[in-house]
């Protein structure tokens, strides 16, 4: 389905909000405060701002952040801070001197109003409710030195907050009280904040600015655990402990025996078989000792005929000798 022609053209400029680049067309008359965060928001990219005399993006002339939005990690191509006693406004065109009590400024640009004298007292370091005792309140620059039943005014900004897939609106309220004291909405005079424990309806009228139907500490301060539950962390880890050493000791001895029994059936299996060999070296031994004494006396009875034979001998060799003897006398006779 086609949009026609003059709801496109309507479109246009919106899809284009905030992207125009160096050099583009754009209107002064759109610079605004985005609704829910309250972000300056031009027609020109985060690192430009719209010049009125040109309508045209031109680069920023100067930044109020050390690392702002919209830039590389270059820091040469970053514009200058400005110098003590000059604020960069939120167009962040140029740099302007701080401006007089009275004089208009943009929404919590407290740094854009001159402080008073010795502002030591009134500056607000830890929650940052002014700067130097100078503070933005309903776009107009003032002073956060009211004291105790002086009337005050009140500014409260609305912000648009998430928690899950839920928002809520979440309230800013300020005042020009001095620290220690806060504006009441109804009354528009400085009450000396609450302590902790006492009633409140809001995070002003506490001390430590965080309220939950009574006055608690400070967000950011480290919660109070109590002696007992000390205790129990250190028995459940001394009981860890030694648990774990228990159950170390029980595998180990285990493995040992095991370890154990497995030597123990080696050395009866060296033992074993160190006795047979034992054996069959003896048994070796007495063949060899038995085959020994047999050969030694088939030898002997070898030699005990080889004697007798000797013996013998001379008794033939009588007979032979005789029986020559007789044949060869009686051949010496003459025949008849």
């Amino acid at each position: 389905m086609l949009l026609p022609l003059p709801l496109l053209c309507a479109l246009f400029p919106l899809v284009l909000a905030g992207s125009m680049g160096l050099g583009g067309n754009c209107s002064v008359s759109n610079n605004r405060l985005l609704l829910g965060n309250n972000q300056f928001h031009s027609d020109c990219h985060d690192s430009l701002y719209c010049d009125g005399t040109s309508n045209t993006c031109k680069s920023r002339g100067c930044r109020r952040d050390q690392y702002p939005l919209g830039y590389g990690k270059s820091e040469e191509d970053l514009p200058p801070l400005c110098e003590k006693g000059q604020f960069c406004p939120d167009e962040g065109d140029v740099c302007q001197s701080q401006l007089n009590v009275g004089s208009p400024c943009q929404l919590n640009r407290d740094d854009q109003c001159e402080p008073p004298e010795g502002s030591t007292e009134l500056w607000d370091r830890f929650y940052g409710r002014n700067i130097h005792g100078a503070i933005c309140l309903n776009y107009v620059c003032t002073w956060a030195n009211l004291t105790a039943g002086d009337s005050c005014q009140v500014d409260n900004t609305a912000y648009i907050a998430y928690a899950g897939n839920d928002e809520y609106l979440d309230v800013v309220s300020r005042d020009d009280c001095m620290i220690g004291n806060y504006c009441d909405a109804q009354q528009l005079k400085c009450i000396p904040q609450k302590d902790i424990g006492q009633s409140c309806s809001a995070d002003k009228e506490c001390s430590t600015y965080n309220c939950n139907g009574v006055c608690a500490g400070s967000t950011d301060s480290p919660n109070v655990v109590k002696f007992w539950v000390y205790v129990v962390i250190a028995v459940f880890i001394l009981g860890g402990m030694i648990s774990t050493l228990v159950g170390l000791y029980l595998l180990h001895r285990r493995q040992r025996e095991d370890a154990r029994e497995k030597r123990w059936q080696y050395w009866n299996e060296q033992r074993s078989l160190r006795r047979h060999i034992l054996q069959m070296c003896e048994n070796a031994q007495m063949a060899t000792s038995a085959l020994d004494e047999t050969s030694k006396g088939t030898m002997s009875e070898i030699s005990h005929r080889r004697t007798e034979s000797r013996g013998h001998r001379p008794t033939v060799s009588d007979d032979i000798v005789d029986m020559y003897s007789a044949t060869a006398y009686r051949s010496s006779y003459p025949r008849p």
